[in-house]
């Protein structure tokens, strides 16, 4: 636990238990992850990629902290509208085969050459959607049971829980269960509002795990300033999680801006830290022997 003037804060994505990329199962890196969050003895500690088994498991196996649970993100993965693309790729790879095989069609020099991009364009996605599924459920474990939620740990000494509540990445932010065009599948945020202890002052609290695509980063910094933004009246706002983004990927830019409105921009501690350890990217996978 921090000094009365100071207030530790931490970020982890434990990883999904399913997940067997992580060095050993689920069952066999909580031990490591209640070890790490015990040494760094945070007051707030926000975490991703949390299964609700692990969200029952929390409180028994950190009693001394306080626990804010997400809603699930929800299930809605976009396979069935991938498959379709695969197999329309594939129709109209026959269809271009036959075409092909007609001797009164003549072509020229560039439109054969176009003619071959094309294919082999249609025989990425006959090829690649079904791997990518089909790594995608490795490394997850499978998708029937994925269903993530986020959760904010706190000590009870040091801060007092107001409010909680979960946004959805995608055009409709308060729906269940929604995702935006370029997710596989439903990303989260979890809002947790905070009195500090002692002293009453507000902490606001976004613990985020948006998706990956570049596409979507302008949609992702709107969310995360949308929902705190009108919020800020002074008080201090933390916004940690797992960003899926380097420092230099236009989402995180767009939160170090000033808005027209007035809000002052986010800073990134990680930048302005006077002392940094360990790499600036956290995506790291365990090595077994």
């Amino acid at each position: 636990m921090s000094a009365p003037d100071t207030l530790r804060v931490m970020t982890w994505n434990i990883l999904y238990d399913t997940s067997p990329v992580g060095g050993g199962t689920g069952v066999e890196r909580w031990p490591l992850v209640l070890e790490g969050v015990r040494q760094a003895s945070p007051d707030l500690l926000a975490m991703q990629e949390v299964l609700p088994g692990r969200i029952a498991a929390l409180p028994r196996d950190l009693p001394e902290y306080r626990l804010a649970a997400s809603e699930p993100g929800g299930t809605d993965r976009a396979i069935a509208p991938l498959l379709a693309v695969a197999a329309a790729a594939l129709v109209l790879l026959v269809l271009r085969r036959r075409r092909h095989r007609d001797p009164t069609i003549v072509r020229g020099r560039l439109r054969r050459a176009f003619g071959h991009l094309v294919t082999v364009v249609l025989w990425l996605l006959v090829l690649g959607i079904p791997a990518a599924l089909a790594y995608g459920s490795w490394y997850l474990g499978g998708y029937a049971t994925l269903n993530e939620q986020l959760a904010i740990a706190y000590r009870p000494e040091r801060l007092r829980l107001v409010e909680t509540r979960t946004y959805w990445f995608s055009p409709t932010p308060t729906k269940p269960g929604t995702r935006d065009p370029f997710s596989f599948e439903p990303r989260i945020a979890q809002l947790g509002v905070f009195t500090l202890e002692p002293g009453g002052d507000t902490l606001t609290v976004l613990n985020v795990h948006p998706g990956h695509s570049p596409a979507a980063d302008a949609s992702i910094a709107e969310l995360m300033r949308g929902v705190l933004d009108p919020r800020w009246n002074g008080a201090p706002q933390v916004l940690l999680g797992d960003f899926n983004a380097t420092h230099d990927r236009e989402r995180l830019a767009l939160l170090r801006e000033t808005r027209t409105t007035g809000e002052p921009p986010f800073r990134d501690a990680w930048l302005e830290a006077p002392e940094r350890v360990g790499s600036p990217g956290t995506f790291n996978w365990a090595k077994t022997a």
